[in-house]
């Protein structure tokens, strides 16, 4: 079917159902998609969802659309594709319903062809109910988030999503593949056509042609399976993510009526307690990072440039995998990690029949699982980066009850059905004691282990409930048989922080493929090496790679005198005007943080890294949540502090570091793997200069070096692209610093911009990745957080410039421009 995209010129408004239908509030507005109408809002301290979604509310919003349909598209069938709209969308054509979908991640088709007149003017409308909350634990957003396209085609077409290309194997270069391709019959009879399907490399030259014949039944689809040799196949791999394009063309009476192509890589995958995981044959352990769908300071709106950014510097940064937590990511995702060459867990549900929020999609699940389950198999399955479906994430139902089991064999052999090509997996945490367990184990059931006890640092967890969760008696002794039905249909089971059950998951189960799917960046030193020793264990997700909206404060630091008590009650959400989650390797923006560079030297990297603490609090114990990272900063920049005692982390894989300050000597001090990757120095704070020397064998390996900087002087603009295209989808993401006289970013700026862009594009988003701020996104007006912002322009549909300016009080105002081809 020929494809086009419908983003564009939609009537949009917030508002509310009654006796009459949907009205709108007020005068709409026209909008172009992706869309999310939920971060232009405030959050506030009395959204009913609290931290969970970042004290943003949802709504009501419709999208309308006024098109001309010509009169030869009638016999024709008409097709309305939506990759996302959160959530409980609808679909009416000139008043009548012709789709809907309850769960706002599901892409989804909604047939126009009977309801549309031809030769005239036709109105789409879109309704997104979001208006019943608490309905997810992180930011959902709000509206049509994803792409829509309009696909129209003959009565026999292939159908959408319906082209499966699989290598069927590939040895001494050349490659057996499967083209599955599904055709559909809309009209009353029996009709038969010839399926010629083609492998293009990407010059576009046919490497690879077959084809079959097929009658397909009025009324209904019939698929075919077609065999290719491609020979010297080029394997898609991490560091050559090369795509071949299958096309495939459909002849009636020798004459062409419908023509589709998909990209697709060559590539194998296999996994075992001996090798591990293989790709293209070889043993690979993945360093894998766990997303959210939003886009940081876009709020929801998937936009395929933001996408390929957060993937790539994925990518530029040692990750090789991420899972998409926890439902399926935008198709524009899943094309950024194919080019780039990143592997995916593709996960369907966070929620099954129990409910974690009382209007979540347990309220859907019996109705709903297998069209949502089924729509993200087959919209995927062609993407060379996917290699896991996962079917859930710590559902309620791990220990089997309401019939858990069942339900993970069951949703197991549908995935297969509809991809035999991949492995089946879940993310299973750990598990809870019963009420009447609880009583029978006493009171200290949930006290800390004795390893935890022992432990009794100037830095330590301070949720402590959550620790136990994750790591006590209970867990360990019943963790294993309680869940042993529900992982027995995985193809490899996900362990949501249990790394401790690694080496006796092997000795209980020793054919169980274990993938860590949720792991704290605190443990990561100990974590990696447990994943390493053993060929069992895949590989490691961190939670999260990204930083996110929602949850807000899961990984907050806070500091006391006096060390918290044991009992301390677990809260490990924050409150009002906390925004993001606060705990990943990349902030809100995609700025790096020091946990990122700790998680690179434990992965192999041979750099340096000075994190520096806040000599406020020196001496103070400093109070972690679970997901949280110490509060340290790359900078050697501390107004007020001057001679007051400091204290310096280094993070390095050599033998010793040696810390030099002004051009004096502090000595060396052994760090590496033996000592954690980390060390510290105590020093008092001057300003000038500090270095960190790593050594081997008296070897300079790495240095990091910081200077102190001056006053606030300037705003620097520097635009990570300046050409960008005319398409209205294109972004230019534009880095906003606060600098001093000699250009060095001054890292505790905290000034009030305003941010403006005139010309051939708008203003998408401009902010900071401060997690506790109430400032909105989308109005132009923030405040810089450690020195800087991020302003986002969105290209227009016409070829010209685009002007950013950036201004403050007591600064010259600040201007680039954008090309817009």
């Amino acid at each position: 079917m020929i494809r086009e995209s419908f983003d564009y010129e939609w009537e949009f408004g917030t508002g509310k159902y009654s006796f009459f239908g949907f009205t709108i509030d007020g005068q709409p507005e026209i909008v172009n998609l992706p869309h999310d109408f939920t971060i232009k809002t405030d959050p506030h301290p009395d959204c009913v969802s609290g931290a969970s979604t970042g004290y943003y509310s949802g709504g009501l919003g419709c999208y309308t659309k006024r098109f001309y349909v010509p009169k030869e598209w009638k016999g024709q069938c008409i097709v309305l594709e939506l990759d996302g709209a959160y959530m409980k969308s609808e679909v009416s054509v000139n008043g009548s319903i012709v789709g809907r979908r309850p769960y706002g991640y599901s892409p989804y088709h909604a047939d126009l062809t009977a309801e549309l007149r031809y030769g005239d003017i036709n109105e789409i409308r879109i309704v997104v109910d979001n208006s019943a909350m608490p309905n997810s634990r992180w930011y959902s957003g709000s509206g049509i988030f994803r792409h829509i396209d309009l696909l129209c085609g003959s009565d026999l077409h292939i159908s959408p999503w319906g082209i499966f290309a699989r290598v069927e194997n590939a040895t001494q270069g050349n490659a057996t593949l499967v083209v599955e391709v599904t055709t559909e019959n809309a009209s009353s009879n029996d009709r038969t056509s010839c399926i010629r399907v083609s492998v293009l490399d990407d010059a576009g030259n046919t490497v690879a042609a077959s084809e079959n014949t097929v009658t397909v039944a009025g009324l209904s689809k019939q698929k075919a399976d077609i065999k290719l040799e491609v020979s010297k196949a080029r394997l898609w791999d991490l560091d050559d993510p090369y795509l071949y394009t299958v096309k495939c063309e459909l002849f009636e009476a020798g004459k062409i009526t419908d023509v589709s192509s998909i990209p697709f890589g060559i590539r194998t995958i296999s996994v075992d307690t001996t090798h591990g995981f293989r790709l293209n044959g070889k043993t690979l352990k993945l360093k894998g990072g766990c997303i959210h769908h939003d886009n940081g300071i876009l709020g929801a709106a998937a936009f395929d440039v933001a996408e390929y950014r957060k993937m790539r510097i994925h990518k530029e940064n040692g990750y090789n995998a991420v899972r998409c937590a926890h439902n399926p990511p935008s198709r524009g995702l899943l094309t950024a990690c194919d080019r780039i060459g990143i592997l995916v867990i593709d996960e369907a549900f966070d929620i099954w029949r129990m409910a974690k929020n009382s209007n979540d999609y347990h309220v859907f699940f019996d109705d709903w699982w297998e069209r949502d389950l089924e729509a993200m198999v087959l919209r995927d399955r062609n993407h060379p980066s996917v290699i896991m479906w996962s079917i859930g994430n710590e559902v309620e139902e791990r220990t089997n009850v309401s019939g858990g089991a069942k339900l993970a064999e069951e949703m197991a052999a549908f995935v297969r059905s509809l991809d035999p090509s991949r492995f089946v997996t879940a993310g299973v945490c750990g598990i809870f004691p019963t009420k009447w367990e609880k009583e029978e184990i006493g009171k200290g059931a949930l006290l800390r282990s004795k390893k935890m006890q022992d432990k009794k640092p100037k830095q330590r967890p301070i949720d402590g409930a959550i620790q136990d969760f994750m790591d006590n008696d209970y867990v360990r002794e019943n963790f294993l048989p309680k869940t042993e039905a529900f992982c027995k249909p995985l193809d490899i089971v996900g362990y949501n922080y249990l790394d401790y059950l690694y080496e006796k998951s092997a000795e209980v189960y020793p054919s169980r493929v274990i993938c860590g799917t949720e792991s704290l960046a605190m443990k990561i030193n100990e974590i990696w090496a447990t994943v390493e020793q053993f060929p069992h264990v895949i590989g490691d997700f961190a939670w999260v790679s990204h930083d996110y909206l929602g949850e807000a404060g899961v990984g907050k630091v806070s500091y006391s005198e006096a060390p918290p008590s044991d009992d301390m009650m677990f809260s490990h959400q924050s409150k009002f005007p906390w925004r993001t989650a606060n705990n990943g390797d990349f902030d809100l923006c995609g700025f790096d943080r020091p946990q990122l560079h700790y998680r690179k030297i434990v992965w192999g990297s041979n750099e340096t890294y000075l994190a520096v603490r806040n000599p406020k609090y020196f001496r103070q114990y400093e109070n972690l949540s679970a997901w949280a990272w110490s509060d340290v900063g790359n900078k050697w920049t501390w107004n007020g502090y001057e001679n007051m005692p400091i204290a310096v982390d280094i993070y390095s894989a050599a033998q010793e570091v040696e810390l030099i300050v002004n051009g004096t000597s502090l000595g060396r001090k052994p760090v590496g793997k033996a000592n954690g990757f980390k060390t510290r120095f105590e020093t008092v704070y001057v300003a000038g200069k500090i270095e960190a020397v790593s050594y081997n064998e008296d070897t300079e390996i790495s240095r990091d070096t910081l200077y102190t900087v001056g006053m606030s002087y300037a705003i620097r603009l520097s635009p990570e692209k300046t050409v960008i295209a005319a398409d209205g989808q294109d972004l230019c993401y534009v880095i906003v610093e606060v600098v001093d006289e000699h250009g060095s970013r001054v890292p505790d700026a905290k000034i009030k911009m305003n941010a403006s862009v005139v010309g051939n594009g708008t203003l998408a988003a401009f902010g900071s990745a401060n997690p506790i701020t109430a400032e909105n996104y989308t109005i132009g007006s923030f405040t810089s957080y450690e020195g800087r912002l991020l302003a986002i322009i969105r290209s227009g549909q016409e070829q010209g410039t685009a002007t950013l300016t950036v201004s403050a009080e007591g600064f010259e105002s600040a201007t680039t421009m954008i090309n817009i081809y």
